[in-house]
């Protein structure tokens, strides 16, 4: 069936590779603030592209300043109460962050172990033309 939505995943919790953009100098100097929800992010999770590559991640924005990796299962079994949950085929959210005005404390402990977990892929200020 042509233009079927595909049956996903309740969790991605396996060897997943899950790619996040640096969308500001901050993040790219500090990769703990890639790890933050932004605002637009308040309601659904840490956005993530999965089953994809890093360059299609960055393609959905107009500028960009590196990318990062993660292992699903890294976050799923971290202890701190993640989910990588997809809502299409190749974009998942990391549930249980909280903001960092709700809880600034906790937020800032899962940015840090998040990125301690994350790979570098790509550093620098890419523009799309």
């Amino acid at each position: 069936m042509s233009g079927a939505m595909p049956i996903l995943p309740a969790q991605l919790v396996g060897n997943e590779l899950l790619f996040r953009a640096l969308r500001s100098r901050a993040e790219l100097d500090d990769k703990r603030r890639a790890f933050l929800l932004r605002n637009d992010e308040r309601d659904t999770g840490l956005s993530v592209k999965y089953n994809c590559s890093s360059d299609d991640c960055e393609n959905e924005f107009n500028k960009t300043y590196g990318v990062l990796s993660l292992i699903a299962n890294q976050v799923a079994n971290s202890g701190l109460g993640l989910n990588v949950i997809p809502d299409e085929a190749n974009h998942a959210n990391i549930t249980g962050v909280p903001h960092q005005d709700d809880d600034f404390n906790r937020a800032m402990f899962i940015a840090g172990q998040l990125s301690s977990f994350a790979l570098t892929v790509r550093e620098g200020l890419r523009k799309r033309t």
